[in-house]
């Protein structure tokens, strides 16, 4: 099934239901040979965890080659650029090279010479770029902001009082001091999600297919909470989201005419459903415990649990995709 988010029928859904919610740039979901491994330095525990997940889903962020991202490391300008390009896009020419007096034929040559030949960064007055020099706070907003969301910002001060009027950040730190690895990637991913929620974005974007995939388990396969998924409920992925970001838990019975007609009509929504929200398959049948634990006592019935592990709502039934785009509005007030 593919829909087009710049048809009628989705501007009229949007309108009427008054959704200003992220909706995400949608990846096909991979299958498990394709699934990549974690870094060896970077634990579940880690605050910055998800977001260095879905950032690597993306193919944004790669780690440095040994399996290993060192989130706690700081960041320099040249890798800065890089990844920003990346997840900008950013074409590199032939000629993207010899720009500044440190800046040749370097392996971030044409990264930051592409940059600077588009206006996002610029060099210090003695004609050099300091390719090797850790990024600062101040120093990381402009670049971000330049690039990402085309900005002109050219004062650091400026540019770090959008980032802070936009909570582009998880933490702040003061204007010349060195960023670390973890929360320049933190940046990036917001400021992505931000110009993810534009109309522009969204008319351009078409949703393709069905994300709901059996197989797969967010944690191995490392797919980010704030990509739109729908998975087999599995205790390892439970356990990990929980009290770390909304889940919707869907008891469903094969056996049921109702959960299949609420399946429908979550299917027909999915691809137009912002991320930031787990939906898990539940099966009703079997998994006693869950249901004991949530007051549950008939199939067909969606748990609401916010990011702080508490129960938000029950409801019964999804009617139509419009109801399962209530919902999940709901669900994201309580990231």
């Amino acid at each position: 099934m593919t829909l087009s988010l710049s048809s009628p029928l989705m501007k009229d859904l949007f309108s009427a239901l008054a959704i200003t919610f992220l909706i995400p740039r949608l990846v096909q979901i991979a299958s498990a040979h394709h699934a990549t491994k974690a870094f060896t330095d970077l634990s579940s525990q880690d605050d910055y965890y998800v977001t260095i997940l879905e950032l690597h889903a993306r193919g944004i962020v790669n780690g440095n080659g040994d399996n290993t991202v060192t989130p706690q490391n700081p960041l320099n300008r040249a890798e800065l650029v890089a990844i920003v390009n990346r997840a900008a896009g950013t074409e590199k020419l032939p000629g993207d090279k010899n720009c500044f007096s440190d800046v040749r034929e370097e392996w971030f040559s044409a990264e930051i010479c592409a940059a600077a030949r588009l206006g996002y960064v610029k060099g210090y007055a003695d004609g050099s770029f300091r390719p090797e020099r850790e990024v600062t706070s101040g120093e990381s907003s402009k670049i971000l902001l330049n690039t990402l969301l085309k900005r002109n910002h050219q004062d650091l001060a400026e540019a770090s009082k959008e980032l802070e009027q936009q909570n582009f950040y998880l933490k702040k730190y003061d204007l010349n001091t060195s960023i670390k690895r973890n929360e320049a990637f933190e940046r990036l991913l917001r400021i992505i999600h931000h110009k993810e929620q534009s109309p522009e974005f969204m008319d351009q974007r078409t949703a393709e297919g069905v994300l709901f995939n059996p197989d797969i388990d967010p944690i191995n396969n490392q797919i980010g909470v704030n990509l739109p998924i729908y998975v087999e409920f599995k205790e390892t992925s439970y356990e990990h989201f929980l009290g770390k970001s909304p889940m919707i838990l869907f008891f469903y019975a094969p056996w049921c005419p109702l959960c299949r007609a609420s399946e429908e009509a979550l299917n027909e929504a999915l691809p137009s459903l912002g991320g930031g929200v787990i939906w898990m398959k539940v099966d009703y049948d079997t998994e006693a415990e869950l249901k004991k634990k949530y007051g549950v006592t008939y199939q067909d019935t969606f748990v609401l649990i916010d990011a702080t592990g508490e129960v938000v709502s029950k409801k019964s039934s999804l009617r139509s995709s419009e109801s399962a785009q209530e919902w999940m509005h709901l669900a994201l007030q309580y990231q």
